[in-house]
This record gives C-alpha cells, sequence and structure tokens, in this order.
C-alpha cells in the first residue's frame, strides 16, 4: 500500500465474516445464491477443523469425507445428485478444485483477514 494511503475497512462479526468474503469474490466466480450456502457452510467446517490443528492435504480429506458430505447434504437439503450437480458446477466455477481424487477449496476462497488487490492492465482484450 502507497504510504499515507489507508486500506479500505469492512467491520463484520465473526458470523458474518464467511458469507462477506465469499460475496467479495463472488464477481470473479459468479455462484449463485444456493452455491454461495453451499460454499459457507464447507467454509465454516474447515474453518472449524482447520482451528482444531489440522493441516492440508488432511484438512480437505475430512472436509470432503463421505461422512461430512452426508451432513453438508442434510443442511443444505441437498439430494445426492442434488449435491453431485453443485460440486460439478462448483468444480468447472473453479470454486472447488479436484486432484487426484480429492476435492480442495480454491485458496483464494479460504478466509482471511486482510487480503491486497492488484490490477495489472494490459492493452489485451
Amino acid at each position: 500500500m502507497e504510504k499515507g494511503k489507508k486500506p479500505l475497512i469492512a467491520k463484520v462479526t465473526k458470523a458474518q465474516f464467511i458469507d462477506a468474503y465469499l460475496r467479495l469474490w463472488n464477481g470473479g466466480f459468479k455462484m449463485t445464491e444456493k452455491e454461495i450456502e453451499i460454499v459457507k457452510y464447507i467454509l465454516q467446517f474447515y474453518e472449524k477443523v482447520s482451528n482444531g490443528g489440522v493441516r492440508e492435504p488432511y484438512l480437505s480429506e475430512i472436509v470432503f469425507s463421505s461422512k461430512h458430505v452426508s451432513i453438508l447434504k442434510k443442511e443444505c437439503n441437498l439430494t445426492k445428485q442434488g449435491w453431485n450437480n453443485y460440486k460439478k458446477t462448483l468444480v468447472l466455477k473453479k470454486v472447488l478444485i479436484e486432484h487426484d481424487d480429492v476435492i480442495f477449496i480454491n485458496p483464494m476462497l479460504i478466509p482471511r483477514t486482510e487480503i491486497t488487490f492488484k490490477f495489472i492492465i494490459t492493452d489485451e482484450k
């Protein structure tokens, strides 16, 4: 940040943080309201497991385990086919990343309390 410039600050409660963070990035990901609801639920569980000390790659293995996906489907009112459809769409939108049969959350969507944007402007379309 340039000297003397003040950062933009958003004040949110802990309960609002993940939702606000997702909506900030959503311009690039173009998630629907239901997709935001699903990803918000995933991130809340991700944060809970992460705060317990678990790190990647085990963290994503736990978050996307069949046991937790069953809970996610129930909490988000999804059928098995509904979850599979949303998962496929979220992978296509690069919200979720599949690698070697493991699903990961796009690192850009892991909530951080401070982020910096840098725009590189080119003459290309």
